[in-house]
């Protein structure tokens, strides 16, 4: 057989055509390992505490889409939310389990906690979205090697609340006590603030922990500070937290103190400042790890994932109101700036 001034003999030719056919065999089964077959239909059940994490559950959809998963296509979402109702996310996580998907996503710490309760039983894997203390609530063996069926994208609780305590000193270098309120029912109180005391000690600050169970015990904790008591408010992250800026944030106004939060959504409602990751960012990353539990590895061997970005956003039109302390270069650490 020839070709130009090439010659084949049939035994190389069969060769030559044996390799090709497995090259595309092998590229074929790479491809059906990156990206999911479009007749295979995966469900995903999603829990929300609240409808303000309703963009970490976007960013896990369009995430997803990114590595083949289309809804309605080849993977359908199962989405419910407590609406701020808290007590009802054990109802709803079982709602959840009994719909027996093929994979369940969290959305903080509470409705991880009530999925992991509410599928005891069963193997279907589960993923956190900005979830703290990971390890010390229960949820996994190790950061590194999460050893069950549970991980997901840790949200540096400790670190960033150390930071947030940093930065509102370099806003306001006067600032002498803050108030923190943090979650008594989710938060391991003696870890959070062992460290906390320990960076307020180098800042030349004071925290003053308050442990509230419910916006009511919010609402009494800032009517209840003095004149003089505290020079700012910091909240720790938690469902709670966020579901009672709406009610806290004319209060803290009212009071003049600084407030800083965890959120893009608390500083546009009226906080100082805040330092966090953004929830469509995290449902972005988290769909990285659901991608790869949908293709069948193993949620015990995928290691818990630290925040990729985290956004340091001020509020021009508060910082404004205290423009008499504030510190001009404290300003060159955001990332953003809304008024």
């Amino acid at each position: 057989m020839k070709f130009g001034n090439y010659r084949f003999s049939s035994n190389k030719a069969i060769l030559f055509a044996l390799l090709l056919v497995l090259c595309f065999t092998l590229l074929g089964y790479s491809q059906q390992n990156v990206f999911p077959q479009e007749n295979s239909l995966k469900t995903v059940g999603i829990l929300m505490g609240s409808d303000l994490r309703t963009n970490k559950v976007n960013g896990v959809i369009e995430g997803l889409k990114k590595y083949g998963y289309e809804e309605n296509v080849n993977i359908r979402f199962r989405i419910v939310s407590a609406q701020d109702r808290i007590d009802d996310l054990p109802e709803l996580a079982q709602e959840l389990v009994r719909q027996n998907p093929d994979l369940l996503i969290g959305t903080g710490e509470r409705e991880t906690l009530a999925l992991q309760k509410a599928a005891a039983d069963s193997q279907i894997p589960i993923v956190f979205i900005g979830v703290g203390f990971a390890e010390e609530l229960g949820l996994v063996d190790s950061y590194t090697h999460p050893g069950g069926k549970i991980t997901g994208v840790d949200n540096y609780y400790l670190q960033l609340s150390g930071k947030r305590l940093e930065y509102l000193k370099r806003l306001l270098p006067d600032v002498q006590k803050v108030m923190v309120l943090y979650d008594e029912t989710i938060t391991p109180v003696e870890p959070t603030m062992d460290f906390l005391n320990r960076v307020a000690a180098q800042l030349d600050m004071t925290v003053i922990p308050v442990g509230v169970k419910n916006e009511a015990e919010t609402l009494k904790a800032i009517n209840g500070i003095l004149p003089g008591e505290a020079d700012g408010v910091m909240l720790l992250c938690s469902l709670l937290m966020e579901s009672v800026t709406d009610s806290i944030s004319p209060l803290i106004q009212e009071k003049r103190l600084p407030a800083f939060g965890v959120s893009a959504n608390q500083t546009k409602k009226g906080f100082l400042a805040s330092y966090g990751m953004d929830y469509r960012e995290q449902g972005i990353q988290a769909s990285r790890i659901a991608a790869k539990i949908l293709q069948g590895q193993d949620p015990g061997i995928i290691p818990v994932e630290a925040p990729a970005r985290v956004d340091f956003i001020i509020n021009t039109k508060v910082a404004e109101v205290f423009k008499a302390g504030i510190d001009p270069a404290g300003f060159a650490c955001a990332s953003e700036f809304i008024r």
